[in-house]
C-alpha cells in the first residue's frame, strides 16, 4: 500500500504544492499562514525535506553511531546540469 492511502486527501483545497522539500514546505507554510489559503503538500518519498535530512552511520570499530546532516549540494547528486 502507497503513503496516499494513509492520509485522507481534502478534495477541496486552494493549492497544490508538489514536493515537501524545504521549497515546497515554505511555500504551503506561507500560503497558508500568511494568506490564510487551504494547501496540499504532496511527497512521493517516505518522510518530507528533499535533500535535507540526516542519516546515520555505525563505527566498524565499535558501538559508536554517528549521525550526518545531509543538505542539497551538488555533491550529493540532488542537482544535475546544469548546476
Amino acid at each position: 500500500a502507497s503513503l496516499v492511502h494513509s492520509f485522507q486527501i481534502n478534495r477541496e483545497c486552494d493549492v497544490v504544492i508538489i514536493g515537501a522539500g524545504i521549497g515546497g514546505l515554505t511555500a504551503a507554510s506561507i500560503l497558508s499562514s500568511k494568506y490564510n489559503l487551504k494547501v496540499q503538500v504532496f511527497e512521493s518519498h517516505y518522510r518530507p525535506g528533499g535533500c535535507a535530512h540526516s542519516f546515520d552511520i555505525r563505527a566498524k570499530e565499535s558501538d559508536t553511531t554517528y549521525k550526518f546532516d545531509a543538505g542539497p549540494t551538488i555533491i550529493l547528486g540532488c542537482s544535475s546540469k546544469p548546476y
